[in-house]
């Protein structure tokens, strides 16, 4: 692979990182690069899109920035499934936002009369993380079943893992 090549996809990824919100420390962190070259990355992005904005005409900016939000959607989404904790809530805030912020777009230049009501990631994260996970309770539905055999209540057990 070229030097070329690393670097598109570098600058990839920063921009998806950029639509997280992470920090340019954080993008270096997580990249293992040094800031200066985010920094690098950022402003090569920023020109890139000048560039291509410049050469568009209305209809043509408006088509390829919803394919652009889209094409983001698709990698946060993957991200977020593919993730936990913090980068997951980060991914999916991020979609959130970016759902929002094209929908804002749209109504800006008239294609869509009203915007939906902003959805509230937290609320989401919070019933996601109530969810107990299949191993719990796989691990729970033996306990039980191996305590119900001894005679032991079933309920006490579960409340006493909760």
């Amino acid at each position: 692979m070229t030097r070329q090549e690393i670097a598109d996809i570098r600058r990839e990824k920063v921009k998806l990182m950029l639509t997280m919100g992470l920090t340019i420390s954080g993008m270096a962190q997580q990249l293992g690069c040094a800031r200066r070259t985010i920094s690098s990355d950022i402003r090569q992005i920023k020109d890139d899109w000048q560039l291509q904005i410049g050469e568009l005409n209305p209809a043509q900016l408006i088509g390829e920035l919803q394919f652009e939000s889209k094409a983001r959607a698709r990698e946060l989404w993957t991200l977020a499934q593919e993730s936990s904790g913090q980068i997951k809530i980060n991914a999916l805030r991020a979609l959130a936002d970016e759902s929002w912020k094209m929908a804002q777009f749209l109504q800006a230049v008239g294609i869509i009369e009203t915007t939906p009501e902003k959805f509230d990631i937290r609320g989401a994260i919070q019933v996601v993380s109530a969810v107990p996970h299949r191993e719990k309770e796989k691990k729970i539905a033996e306990q039980t079943e191996s305590n119900r055999d001894n005679g032991d209540d079933p309920i006490a057990l579960l409340e006493a893992n909760e």
